[in-house]
């Protein structure tokens, strides 16, 4: 007997289809960032100088198998550093891409500022939400890497000891912007998260933002009470739980818990309507699927816009089959875990982590860098639509 799918499961099952098709990349052209790169370009094409781009690039460049390279004059400490030949190799194909894009005369990567500034200093204020987990963050701190010479002050509005990168940042830029940063927190872990969020730590309503740009937010955490081999905890895991309970017993009115889920992008969208969501996908393909499924949710959702965090992985994945001889290690992925001594890209096409790790960043620049520039693009799109003012 052959069974017909109601037509809703049917487009359920269709996105999931052409996500694993694609192996882990969101089925989307990607049109609506297309136009917008294409209404901001603007200037002429000169020769390529790669030292125009704004690109996350540490220094002194990471040494393979050393400490990671300290970041103290950043806000936000740069992650999975990596280096070596391996790496290298992953940076030409980056930088191809670069140039790809740089010929057809977009100002993406080579903006002076993240929003549109005007010259006679009269910019309207934007405060910008960033949520999401470590993808996220590790997006978040090569965008503020990029424009640090654009930041003019940060606050931990609620720093959580040993583990700062879970706590609640505030970034203040040139140029009248706020961006505030909140991710792999304990507060997503509630019902009443954008209570707790926006008033016990930012001290605003959540309508007071003026774009959210929201990452993937992981499921349920362990707390150490319920977990028998504490063992197995990661520092995070615990410092996680710890900061649970401190908040429970200084609000016990509000619950967080681990055994919560975080909230998707329909949950965001229902409690905000101040602005535009950007939702930003991970990096990793193992969460492609979760990320096709939150979009289908929110598809009639005028304010929800999309950037892809795997866009130039693909790109740079044709591109080497084109350039490539088979001795050449699959350097595309470029995905690391290593966090306190400086690694390289797996290539192991075998190993689970291959397309599921962070992505590595080095003394020249990583795949974050440009996620962050299509990041931009999007915001400047949205606010130039708004304001119907080119500066």
């Amino acid at each position: 007997m052959v069974s017909i799918l109601p037509l809703k499961k049917f487009w359920a099952v269709l996105v999931v289809v052409l996500v694993l098709a694609q192996g882990g990349c969101l089925a989307t052209n990607n049109n609506e960032l297309n136009s917008s790169e294409e209404a901001d370009s603007g200037e002429e094409s000169t020769a390529f100088n790669l030292d125009e781009f704004r690109l996350c690039r540490i220094s002194p460049s990471p040494v393979l198998g050393q400490p990671k390279v300290e970041t103290p004059e950043l806000v936000m400490a740069l992650g999975y550093q990596c280096a070596g030949d391996v790496y290298n190799q992953f940076a030409t194909l980056m930088e191809q891409v670069i140039e790809q894009r740089a010929a057809k005369g977009y100002n993406w990567g080579k903006r002076s500022t993240i929003l549109a500034s005007s010259s006679e200093g009269n910019n309207k204020a934007r405060s910008i939400l960033i949520m999401g987990n470590s993808h996220t963050r590790q997006l978040t701190s090569t965008l503020l890497c990029q424009y640090k010479d654009e930041v003019v002050d940060s606050t931990m509005l609620y720093p959580v000891p040993e583990h700062p990168l879970q706590g609640v940042l505030k970034v203040q830029m040139k140029h009248n912007l706020i961006v505030y940063a909140v991710t792999n927190s304990p507060f997503f872990h509630s019902l009443d998260w954008d209570t707790i969020l926006l008033e016990n730590t930012i001290q605003q309503p959540l309508s007071s933002m003026d774009a959210i740009i929201l990452g993937n937010i992981n499921g349920a955490h362990k707390s150490a009470e319920e977990e028998n081999d504490e063992s197995e905890l990661t520092g995070a895991d615990k410092a996680m739980a710890a900061l649970m309970t401190a908040f429970q017993e200084t609000y016990p009115e509000l619950t967080v818990d681990g055994d919560i889920p975080g909230p998707t992008v329909k949950d965001v969208a229902d409690k905000y309507d101040g602005g535009p969501i950007i939702y930003v996908s991970a990096f990793a393909s193992r969460f492609a699927v979760r990320s096709s499924e939150m979009m289908e949710q929110v598809k009639h959702e005028t304010n929800v816009h999309f950037v892809d965090g795997r866009r130039y992985i693909h790109e740079m994945k044709e591109l080497q089959q084109q350039n490539e001889n088979e001795e050449t290690p699959s350097v595309y992925e470029c995905s690391s875990d290593s966090r306190a001594q400086v690694g390289t890209c797996n290539t192991d096409v075998s190993d689970s982590r291959f397309k599921q790790g962070h992505r590595c960043t080095g003394g020249r620049g990583g795949h974050p860098d440009l996620i962050a520039w299509d990041v931009i693009t999007m915001l400047r799109k949205i606010f130039r639509s708004e304001d119907q003012t080119r500066y």
